[in-house]
């Protein structure tokens, strides 16, 4: 018995596999962005991978120890986010890119995910400010 593939040789429950990882990876993602969920610890911890490194917009530098202690910013600025795309880069790792815009800032933002034996992870992540 033979599954069927797409054109670009993929099998089709590859495919759907992949894209479900894809739209996981997503909603973690704009879980992270969501002030309430960033200051809650204990949701975010199991998130970020044990080697998590973060290059913010203001030129910080976090690892995983100091993402968790960093100030969140303030809840009551609402961030939007628009040319999201997310790419299965290999098997378990998927590169998620963006532009976020909170009040009168805006940056690009890139996050590179790995799936885990404890589900996907947040390795890196890279915010780039857009200057004027």
């Amino acid at each position: 018995m033979s599954v069927p593939t797409h054109p670009d040789g993929r099998a089709d429950g590859q495919a759907s596999d992949q894209t479900s990882d894809l739209e996981q990876v997503v909603e973690l993602e704009m879980k992270l962005l969501d002030p309430n969920m960033r200051g809650d610890v204990d949701g975010v911890q199991p998130l970020l991978h044990d080697y998590y490194a973060e290059y913010a917009a203001s030129g910080q530098v976090y690892d995983r120890r100091t993402a968790l202690q960093a100030p969140v910013e303030d809840s009551t600025s609402s961030l939007t986010v628009d040319r999201l795309e997310a790419e299965l880069l290999a098997p378990g790792v998927v590169l998620v890119t963006y532009r976020a815009h909170r009040s009168s800032r805006a940056s690009w933002r890139s996050s590179v995910w790995l799936q885990t034996e404890h589900g996907w992870q947040l390795r890196h992540q890279q915010a780039t400010p857009i200057r004027d």
